[in-house]
């Protein structure tokens, strides 16, 4: 039961960075690199 709300969580995370990613571009993923 709190492996779907782990679930759920990481892909609205994913969710955002590829938005975040599509909106901001290049200038993003400088900010993001691991």
């Amino acid at each position: 039961r709190g492996y779907w709300r782990a679930v759920v969580a990481i892909a609205a995370k994913n969710a955002r960075l590829c938005w975040a990613s599509l909106h901001y571009g290049d200038d993003f993923r400088l900010y993001s690199a691991d």
